[in-house]
């Protein structure tokens, strides 16, 4: 059930859940103090089962955030709708810990959606530590994607096929301001009125999915996800190399993702890939004869 927002005081609430990671967690925070144009809001840390508890030490750094600890891991969703339902705002941020916000980031995310009341959402550039674009907004996944996404075996192997690059959108440079079908829950600012019409993170998802089901149902509702390339982070993508748990957990949420679809929505993919793709193909057949002439 999505929290109340109507007579909310409170501007933004952030929701960080945290698992064995207590050294980055206190880099992410310590960024988000770093931003003065936020200052009506609440940090809710979500520690999601952690082998030890969060240490005194950095409870006592940042004595104003709320602390809440689950005896085991309840997943990304769960964690996150558990940190919204009781801290009403109007608007939250979804925010990984292993980030560091850079200038003004929240602050300014905050300020497109309230310049923007078509939009449900949106997120910034997400680079990595070394600087380089980390893909944060695709197409929504489709057949292909099982094959394709970032954690598949086709990906690994062959980094530059097609669908891979098709979903997550490889051919754009991602530098300008662009509505997209989905940005990833590593820092989402959701705009609490699209919340409660759109419902809670989906808790059938444990990790992974989660954020492109929310984004799908917004399109559903009518509304807009856009993704900033103005505003950013580093994210030290501590997944990148992940365990067989881990990629087995991704492909298990994709499969829920395109069930959910239903039949229907999944052929209309499906047929678009095969459009696009019959496209692009076209394109580069007229390009080479142009070329030979």
């Amino acid at each position: 059930m999505a929290a109340s927002t109507n007579i909310s005081p409170l501007e933004l609430s952030i929701v960080i859940p945290s698992f064995n990671d207590e050294e980055i967690l206190l880099l992410c925070l310590e960024s988000i103090y770093q931003d003065k144009k936020i200052s009506n809001y609440r940090i809710i840390v979500i520690d999601n089962g952690s082998k030890l508890p969060l240490s005194a030490k950095i409870k006592n750094k940042f004595p104003g955030v709320i602390w809440l600890r689950n005896k085991k891991n309840t997943g990304f969703a769960s964690a996150i709708n558990q940190g919204i339902i009781n801290n009403p705002a109007q608007f939250y941020t979804v925010l990984n810990s292993d980030t560091i916000l850079e200038k003004d980031c929240l602050s300014r995310l905050i300020e497109f959606l309230k310049n923007n009341p078509e939009a449900a959402a949106c997120g910034p550039m997400i680079r990595s530590p070394q600087g380089i674009i980390q893909p944060s907004c695709r197409r929504f996944p489709s057949f292909f994607i099982i094959l394709a996404s970032r954690r598949s075996v086709l990906s690994r192997f062959f980094p530059l096929n097609r669908f891979s690059r098709r979903y997550l959108l490889s051919n754009w440079d991602h530098l300008n301001l662009r509505r997209v079908n989905w940005i990833a829950g590593t820092c989402m600012v959701i705009r609490a009125k699209a919340w409660d019409k759109i419902g809670q993170f989906s808790e059938d998802y444990f990790m992974y999915c989660e954020d492109a089901d929310w984004c799908l149902r917004a399109k559903e509702k009518g509304w807009k996800i856009y993704y900033l390339p103005n505003v950013s982070l580093v994210h030290s993508l501590r997944g990148n190399n992940p365990g067989l748990k881990l990629i087995l957990e991704h492909h298990k949420s994709m499969l829920i993702f395109l069930l959910r679809l239903g039949l229907k929505n999944f052929l209309k993919l499906l047929k678009n890939t095969f459009k696009e793709s019959l496209g692009q193909s076209k394109i580069k057949t007229c390009a080479k004869n142009r070329a030979q002439k």
